[in-house]
């Protein structure tokens, strides 16, 4: 398992994501999308928490003072936060340090490559094969990686989230940047 991120990680709503009560309906509404997404009762509260700015830990331990155990808590989160990103509605903004960075060059394209932590970068570093140490600065295509629990997202130059199992980061980050 890759260990645990240092990124400084923010779950928010997505621009143009609203929150609302449609004939006595809670749903999300999508202004990039222009589709409304319904809550149940718990989406409400993950959705809530979330967009006053509370942790994955803070809305688990909520979770938990309503009588939902941990395991439960995990996974409707997980599963809310899936749908949302999936949707366009929630983000994910993080910040890391480049102290995991790397460029390659491939098919004539410069990519850099910033990981959240070592094992990660090292993960990536053997995607592309041959680093690149040329000292240019200018990329064509910039992809930051970061670890949330057992997941790995990333996002590329149209700052679209992806996510992917850590086993699947190859071929997702290939995917990527091939499509």
């Amino acid at each position: 398992m890759l260990e645990k991120t240092s990124a400084e990680m923010v779950l928010r709503p997505a621009a143009g994501a609203i929150f609302a009560l449609v004939d006595g309906r809670s749903v999300l509404f999508s202004e990039t999308r222009q589709k409304l997404y319904e809550l149940d009762q718990l989406g409400v509260f993950i959705w809530c928490k979330l967009a006053q700015g509370a942790s994955l830990e803070d809305v688990h331990q909520e979770l938990g003072q309503l009588g939902i155990g941990e395991r439960a808590a995990r996974e409707f989160t997980w599963q809310a936060m899936n749908v949302w990103i999936d949707q366009g509605v929630l983000d994910l903004d993080w910040r890391m340090s480049t102290d995991c960075a790397f460029s390659t060059v491939l098919a004539q394209r410069r990519i850099s490559v910033r990981a959240a932590n070592r094992e990660l970068s090292q993960q990536l570093i053997s995607l592309f094969c041959v680093t690149d140490d040329s000292g240019e600065e200018e990329e064509d295509i910039a992809i930051e990686t970061m670890m949330l629990g057992d997941r790995v997202f990333f996002r590329g130059n149209d700052a679209s989230i992806q996510r992917c199992e850590a086993a699947a980061l190859a071929a997702t980050i290939k995917a990527h940047i091939t499509g």
